[in-house]
């Protein structure tokens, strides 16, 4: 399956490691019980590792805070295909292969579609004969797409 950033860029993060456009380096006041990383992995030299790598990690409890508040070998990801699906979003519009908009349905009647422009994210819900915008701004990884969807009601918040 191919994956696709849909965010690119750094803002004002400042790091060392480099990390091109899929990336970014997470503040600490981004930090809640349910929030997904990846951290950096010595490899051993047993195992036929070579340097670092990285592995996915989530915040389990607050008892996490105070330690990765300090860590500075923690990256985001920003939200791709392969999150998008793990959330149950389905392409529903592609411009030259490239997928632009996603579907969801929570039921008979209720679609939900997001849809990117640049930067921007835009959560739309339509229950015929209408249809209303649910939100409009940045989703910058997979932690701000699900907070939005159990905002707006799509999941349940599982913490």
């Amino acid at each position: 399956m191919r994956s696709t950033t849909l965010s690119h860029g750094t803002g004002n993060h400042k790091t060392a490691i480099k990390m091109g456009d899929r990336y970014y380096i997470p503040k600490p006041e981004e930090f809640h019980v349910g929030f997904r990383f990846e951290r950096s992995v010595e490899a051993s030299l047993i195992d036929g590792g070579a340097g670092n790598t990285w592995g996915r990690d989530q915040i389990r409890d607050y008892a996490d805070f105070d330690r990765l508040g300090r860590n500075e070998n923690l990256r985001v990801k920003y939200p791709d295909r392969d999150d998008l699906e793990e959330l149950g979003w389905e392409v529903e519009h592609y411009d030259n292969m490239t997928p632009m908009s996603y579907s969801m349905r929570k039921d008979e009647m209720t679609k939900y579609i997001l849809s990117f422009y640049g930067k921007k994210a835009e959560i739309r819900c339509t229950v015929p004969p209408l249809a209303y915008r649910c939100f409009m701004g940045t989703i910058k990884d997979y932690n701000e797409l699900r907070k939005q969807m159990e905002v707006i009601g799509i999941i349940e918040n599982k913490h």
